[in-house]
């Protein structure tokens, strides 16, 4: 008899979805009589709350950074969990039971705060036992990750283990595996083949800067810093889904031993991050982890205020990664990467082979498999 396994994320940022993916393609790869279904928690409220949200969370982050970050430090060390289940009381009550009681999954996997806070309490209002896990894809452990009804955790560093258990009066179980990535980002591949392939100079220094899928940064200051570089550089720069930007980019002259070549959203960062000297980017989880096994030096810029900026203290506390916290600074960083200390970029690379934790989406896979089946 088939078992079934559903994953909820949440659709504020891409790396939770990512995450979900990962592990459905993995678990379905491994078991095939196991049915795995993909919730949007987002699709559950009412469009108007929906939206409301999403809104909101993009506003702060792009405009009020500091009140995104004031309302992650007051929510950090206070029941805040008790006050967003009321609300969803009121809201979503009914849509989960019911969501929950059609589907009749063996078990539940969440990939965002957002449900993996709110459902399970109120699955236990409802009477409804499933099985409930939670995949934590940050480096930052804040409260809105938890809930004394979540049976297993799985986490990315030994600190968040702890976390967990201090603030646990039900002591869950926990797993300490690293932040799923697909396997694309563990294969070896040969540079100058890409670089061929996207007809790039093998010689000339390759610069990859990223803003996630939304595209969200400093991303045209940091490539006209770049252009200001009197040396030969390549440049790719990612925008995600923000076409406005895209095109604001595409309008810029640069100089003539300058190539910037500017993408939008795409499946191939894997290939970009092979050929990459240096990332600059934000710091989410997701994008961290996979460039930690691409084996490529990060130069973080921007992070979104509250658990981006710990996960970037993190990394650069690891050493494969630079906070660089006054943009300002970020062409004489580059340069030195680059040009002046290049043996300090290959030892981030090799603190990159440390530290990586390629057999994430493996062992959380696994050990999925191995519970549900109890189930």
């Amino acid at each position: 008899m088939k078992k079934k396994l559903m994953i909820m994320s949440a659709s504020i940022g891409f790396g939770h979805d990512k995450a979900a993916e990962t592990i459905k393609s993995k678990i379905e790869e491994k078991d095939r009589n196991i049915e795995i279904e993909i919730i949007d928690f987002m699709d559950i409220m009412q469009p108007s709350i929906s939206k409301l949200i999403k809104r909101s969370y993009l506003k702060m982050i792009h405009t009020l950074p500091s009140w995104y970050s004031l309302l992650y430090s007051a929510t950090k060390n206070i029941k805040a969990q008790n006050r967003a289940i009321d609300i969803a009381n009121y809201h979503i009550n009914r849509e989960i039971v019911e969501l929950l009681r059609k589907s009749k999954p063996d078990m539940i996997l969440f990939v965002n705060p957002l449900p993996s806070n709110i459902v399970p309490s109120l699955m236990k209002k409802g009477r409804i036992k499933i099985r409930k896990s939670t995949l934590v894809t940050d480096y930052a452990m804040h409260k809105g990750w938890l809930n004394e009804e979540i049976d297993c955790y799985f986490v990315g560093r030994k600190e968040i283990e702890e976390k967990i258990l201090r603030a646990s009066s039900r002591k869950p179980e926990i797993h300490i595996t690293g932040i799923p990535v697909e396997d694309k980002f563990m294969m070896t591949v040969n540079k100058k083949d890409i670089m061929q392939k996207y007809e790039f100079n093998v010689e000339t220094p390759t610069m990859l800067v990223m803003g996630g899928g939304l595209g969200l940064g400093s991303i045209k200051k940091t490539i006209m810093m770049i252009d200001e570089i009197e040396s030969p550089m390549q440049t790719i720069v990612l925008v995600g889904r923000n076409e406005k930007l895209k095109k604001a980019l595409k309008e810029i002259k640069f100089r003539d031993d300058h190539m910037v070549r500017v993408l939008g959203f795409c499946d191939n960062v894997h290939e970009f991050m092979s050929i990459a000297d240096l990332l600059i980017s934000k710091s989410g989880g997701l994008t961290m982890t996979e460039a930690t096994c691409k084996k490529l030096p990060v130069l973080i810029i921007d992070p979104i205020p509250g658990q981006e900026v710990i996960n970037a203290k993190y990394f650069d506390r690891l050493g494969t990664a630079k906070y660089v916290d006054d943009i300002k600074n970020l062409k004489l960083e580059i340069i030195n990467l680059i040009f002046v200390n290049p043996k300090r970029r290959e030892k981030m690379e090799k603190k990159c082979e440390e530290v990586m934790q390629p057999e994430a989406a493996n062992e959380i896979s696994e050990i999925i498999i191995t519970q549900i089946r109890e189930q």
